[in-house]
């Protein structure tokens, strides 16, 4: 069986699906989703992706969204249909649905609702190794705290960092580190673990708070204070983190190689408790 898209509560082959041409997702931009990882047909901390995913929507006044069993049914039917990808990934879509020509709300709005599963993107050489990334000027609007469709810029960062040989692109504010395209930064200096701290210019990583959870767990020093990017040749490691990564080893950064250029023992350390948390969910 090939892969099946759920779209607006029907189950179609993915060769089949598909949106309305004045759906404001497409038009507009004018939507969210959540990126889940699916471990064992298990969707991992379900209940924070879906309230991150209604609160953006309450955000943007998205009317007659999907309730919250209703997802989580959709959710569970594209599960499943797609036996192949019970450890793999599923992309949550919602968008307001249809309109008319023009940007105004005042008409009765109809979200629309697509789940797409899909396999997993990073080979073991990933962590084992570490990656590459790249810095770029964070040029986005005031929204970025919000999962919304609006991904050009990410797009087109992602984008230079392949030309560049690089994982991922690091956004640069004024100096400062905000996050990467699809990831939340770490760094270690020493035996402290370091973040940025939350705030309009970057996604509330649920991974990112898991991370901070188990650190405390394991008795690591951690904090929420700027990073900047004069900072990354101090760096002792660095890693990403978000939902299909879960914790990426960084080995470079602007071809600047990070404490040893391997994946280091805090690291390492989180990545297994990751690991042993997922087991025991």
């Amino acid at each position: 069986m090939g892969k099946i898209i759920y779209v607006n509560g029907e189950l179609v082959p993915s060769e089949e699906a598909s949106v309305s041409v004045f759906d404001r997702g497409l038009l507009y931009g004018d939507g969210l989703f959540e990126t889940l990882r699916l471990y064992d047909g298990i969707p991992f901390l379900l209940g924070e992706h879906l309230k991150r995913l209604l609160d953006g929507a309450h955000f943007l006044e998205i009317k007659n969204c999907p309730s919250l069993d209703s997802l989580r049914e959709a959710i569970r039917l594209t599960i499943e249909v797609n036996p192949s990808y019970r450890d793999g990934v599923l992309r949550v879509n919602l968008t307001r649905g249809r309109s008319q020509r023009g940007l105004s709300l005042a008409y009765e709005q109809t979200p629309s609702l697509f789940i797409i599963p899909a396999g997993l993107p990073y080979g073991d050489e990933f962590y084992e190794k570490g990656v590459s990334v790249i810095t770029v000027p964070d040029n986005r609007g005031k929204l970025t705290f919000l999962k919304t469709l609006n991904f050009l810029p990410n797009v087109l960062a992602k984008a230079e960092a392949e030309k560049q040989g690089a994982l991922e692109a690091i956004f640069i504010r004024d100096g400062r580190v905000t996050e990467g395209t699809i990831s939340n930064v770490f760094a270690v200096f020493g035996r402290s673990l370091v973040t940025p701290p939350l705030g309009d210019e970057m996604l509330q990583g649920i991974t990112r708070s898991l991370v901070l959870r188990l650190a405390r767990d394991l008795g690591i020093d951690h904090a929420e204070h700027t990073l900047t990017k004069s900072q990354f040749p101090k760096m002792n490691e660095v890693f990403l983190t978000n939902s299909v990564m879960e914790i990426m080893p960084v080995a470079f950064v602007d071809g600047v190689k990070i404490g040893k250029g391997v994946p280091g023992e805090i690291t390492r350390s989180l990545r297994r408790a990751y690991a042993e948390f997922v087991r025991g969910t």
